[in-house]
């Protein structure tokens, strides 16, 4: 079973993961430790198209609404933005940022490429065409880990223990707008009634 997303409309889904950081190298020694936690919050619309159609990875750029990353409990600041990528050949979903940021500039923060590694052996594991509305960790059975640093010479790398994907619910705003709008027509209505009872009893 393939996991498409829905094109009729725009659906915001979140993929949440934690993980524990196994490698640490001296660079990151005064930042984070191994054992620390790490988690990852990446917030998409599942109506980005795919910029390369035509090939077995998809590429989605303009879609990520929100990334945020913690590594033992310091958040990292995302500089740039993030590219997703999936594929239905390799079954691999794999987020890149082009650069973090973790910890006090005043005590030397360290920049970095954060990579996170999912690979499955499940041929409908991932889609390349659209991106997922749902996820299993145990689908990736090859590899479901990350790193912070470089992909050759990670500064922190660890395995993650849970995945989840939700949908966002519409944001408050957008229902009370849209209460507002329907009130708005029920007055028209109302009004629209009265005035031709109004006319009726004038008629007669």
């Amino acid at each position: 079973m393939s996991f498409q997303a829905s094109q009729s409309k725009a659906a915001v889904y979140q993929i949440d993961l934690v993980g524990e950081i196994g490698h640490v190298s001296s660079a990151f020694s005064d930042t984070v430790s191994v054992g620390d936690s790490a988690t990852f919050s990446l917030t998409y619309d599942t109506n980005t198209p795919d910029v390369h159609p035509a090939g077995h990875v998809g590429i989605f750029t303009s879609g990520i609404l929100g990334l945020s990353a913690s590594f033992g409990g310091q958040e990292s600041a995302v500089r740039r933005n993030a590219l997703l990528r999936t594929s239905s050949v390799d079954n691999w979903l794999v987020e890149l940022s082009s650069l973090l940021y973790l910890g006090d500039a005043s005590l030397g923060a360290h920049n970095g490429i954060m990579g996170i590694r999912l690979f499955s052996s499940d041929a409908n594991a991932v889609s390349a065409s659209s991106l997922p509305t749902v996820l299993n960790l145990s689908s990736f059975d090859i590899d479901s880990s990350f790193f912070f640093g470089r992909p050759l010479n990670p500064g922190l790398s660890g395995t993650f223990s849970s995945l989840t994907v939700t949908a966002v619910p519409l944001p408050m705003s957008g229902l009370l707008l849209l209460t507002a709008v329907g009130g708005l027509l029920m007055c028209r209505r109302k009004a629209a009634v009265s005035g031709k009872q109004t006319k009726r009893l004038e008629t007669a």
